[in-house]
C-alpha cells in the first residue's frame, strides 16, 4: 500500500492521505467537501495515475466513488461487489462489521430505483394531506422504504394527521450552515410507527420565507439515492419552490373532487402544468362524493383523461382517522376508503416495477 500526502491551503482540503488499495482503486481516508471532489481527483492523477478514489468519511460512515474527482454518491457499491471481500478488507468493512456499525467502520448504502410522487391539491380541502399520508403508510406497510416530505410550507400540517412531532422541521435543514446531505435529512426527519420518515413542515407560516428553490431542488437530489418512494405534499400554490419540486418529480398525483369549483380548478391547474411543460406526468386522483350531480365518467370526458384512481369519500371515518392521528389504512382498514387508498397504492407499486 503507498501513500501520498497533498494539502491546498483555504480549500478546505487538510492533508488528504491517499492510497493505493488495488491495482484499480485507490482511497482517500478524510470526508471531502463537495466543492473538493474534482480538486482531489486532479490531485490523485497527478500523484500516482487514473485510479478511481474511494472517498470516506469516518464522521458520517458514508461513502462514495471519484473517478478522476467527479461521481455518484453510492457509485461504491458497484466496486465493493466487483472487488469482494478484498478490497472491503482494505477499508475495515469484514463480513460482520457492516451490521454492528461500530463508529469509525463504513456503511455502505444501497442505492435504490427511487420514484418522486408531487401530490398537488387544485383547492383546499380536496384531501390532498389526508391522500399522502395514508399512501406514505400503506407503501410502508408494504416494506417499501419512503420518505413524507411535506413542501406546503405555510399551511402544511401532515405531521398532524400521522400524529408525528418533532423538534426540527424543513426550516432548521434549510438554516443548517453544513448545508443539506442525506445525513442532515435523516436528522431532522421524524419516523411514523409504521417505518416512513417525514419531513415536517414550518410550525408557523412566516417561517416558510426561509426556504428557497434551491432548498427544495437539494433535498430532493439528496434523498433520491436511498427512498424507493418520495412523496411530496405540494399544498395548492404555485410558488417558486413548488415549481422546482414539479420540475424535479417523476409524477403529479393530481387531487381534486367532483364538483364544479373542483372542474375549474382541475382544468386552471392543468393548463399550469401545461405551460411549464409537465402535463405528461399528471395522473387525475378523484376523491368521489356519491351524491354529488357530477359522475367520474363527466368528470373525465370534460378533462379528457382518465381518473388514475378514485377514493370514496367518507367524512366520519377521515375525521376519525385523523382526530386519532392515525391513517385510514390503519384506523379502519375493512372501510371502502381504505380499499379505496389500497387499491390505488398496489397501482403505484405496479407501475414502478414495470418501468
Amino acid at each position: 500500500m503507498t501513500e501520498h500526502q497533498s494539502g491546498h491551503g483555504g480549500c478546505g482540503l487538510h492533508h488528504a492521505v491517499f492510497r493505493q488499495v488495488h491495482a484499480d482503486v485507490a482511497e482517500v481516508d478524510e470526508a471531502v467537501h463537495q466543492e473538493n471532489k474534482a480538486l482531489v481527483g486532479q490531485r490523485r492523477i497527478a500523484h500516482g495515475g487514473p485510479a478511481p478514489l474511494i472517498g470516506f468519511s469516518k464522521e458520517t460512515l458514508g461513502i462514495e466513488v471519484l473517478v478522476g474527482g467527479i461521481a455518484p454518491v453510492g457509485a461504491a457499491h458497484g466496486f465493493m461487489q466487483a472487488f469482494g471481500g478484498g478490497l472491503g478488507h482494505h477499508l475495515g468493512v469484514g463480513a460482520g462489521a457492516q451490521h454492528a456499525r461500530p463508529h469509525g467502520q463504513l456503511k455502505i448504502e444501497k442505492r435504490v430505483r427511487a420514484k418522486v410522487i408531487a401530490f398537488y391539491g387544485v383547492k383546499g380541502g380536496v384531501g390532498t394531506t389526508s391522500i399522502v399520508a395514508n399512501v406514505a403508510a400503506a407503501l410502508a406497510s408494504r416494506g417499501k422504504k419512503v420518505i413524507l416530505l411535506d413542501f406546503d410550507l405555510q399551511y402544511g400540517d401532515s405531521n398532524l394527521f400521522l400524529d408525528v412531532e418533532s423538534k426540527d422541521t424543513i426550516v432548521e435543514l434549510a438554516r443548517d450552515p453544513e448545508g443539506i446531505s442525506i445525513e442532515k435529512v435523516n436528522a431532522a426527519a421524524a419516523t411514523h410507527s409504521t417505518g416512513f420518515s417525514i419531513l415536517c413542515p414550518p410550525k408557523t407560516p412566516e417561517y416558510a420565507d426561509y426556504i428557497t428553490p434551491e432548498h427544495t431542488r437539494k433535498i430532493i437530489e439528496n434523498v433520491r439515492p436511498y427512498f424507493e418512494y418520495i412523496l411530496i405534499d405540494m399544498g395548492t400554490n404555485f410558488a417558486e419552490t413548488t415549481l422546482v419540486a414539479l420540475e424535479n418529480c417523476d409524477e403529479i398525483q393530481v387531487i381534486t373532487n367532483l364538483n364544479v369549483p373542483c372542474l375549474k380548478g382541475t382544468k386552471a391547474v392543468m393548463n399550469v402544468l401545461d405551460t411549464l411543460r409537465v402535463a405528461d406526468k399528471a395522473k387525475l386522483v378523484i376523491t368521489k362524493n356519491r351524491s354529488s350531480l357530477i359522475k367520474i365518467k363527466d368528470f373525465e370526458n370534460l378533462m379528457l383523461r382518465k381518473a388514475y384512481a378514485t377514493i370514496t369519500s367518507d367524512r366520519n371515518i377521515s375525521d376519525n382517522a385523523m382526530n386519532s392521528g392515525n391513517p385510514v389504512v390503519l384506523n379502519s382498514p375493512r372501510s371502502a376508503i381504505a380499499k379505496d387508498y389500497n387499491k390505488y397504492v398496489d397501482q403505484i407499486v405496479a407501475d414502478k416495477d414495470n418501468i
